[in-house]
């Protein structure tokens, strides 16, 4: 199970940079593709694994913001709020993904 170090990831774009909502995709040095995305709760900028066949869907507007991280094979997300992270299980809290309920091209043309 990969547990994700925001220090140790390779940035490779920013898909949606809002007011409301930050996204932006890294690689692990393990291959692993991993989103880091506004939290409403835990407040912060969430590091989460997903696989490439939710960045697919997800950029084909088939998958909602919340979606993505839920349906994320991670059993973690490192928080990061104020230069402090944190790691949480995420199956023992109830996370918020910021613009959770919109799609990609949702957030590229409501931002």
């Amino acid at each position: 199970m990969l547990i994700v170090e925001h220090i140790k990831l390779l940035h490779l774009r920013t898909l949606v940079k809002t007011a409301a909502v930050e996204l932006q995709l890294f690689a692990h040095e393990s291959g692993s593709l991993v989103l880091a995305s506004t939290m409403l709760h835990p407040e912060g900028l969430g590091y989460y694994v997903i696989t490439d066949a939710l960045l697919s869907r997800f950029t084909n507007n088939l998958l909602t913001l919340q979606e993505i991280f839920d349906l994320s094979p991670s059993a973690f997300v490192e928080i990061v709020r104020d230069g402090e992270a944190k790691l949480y299980l995420r199956y023992d809290i109830d996370s918020k993904v910021a613009e959770g309920d919109k799609t990609l091209s949702r957030l590229l043309t409501t931002g």
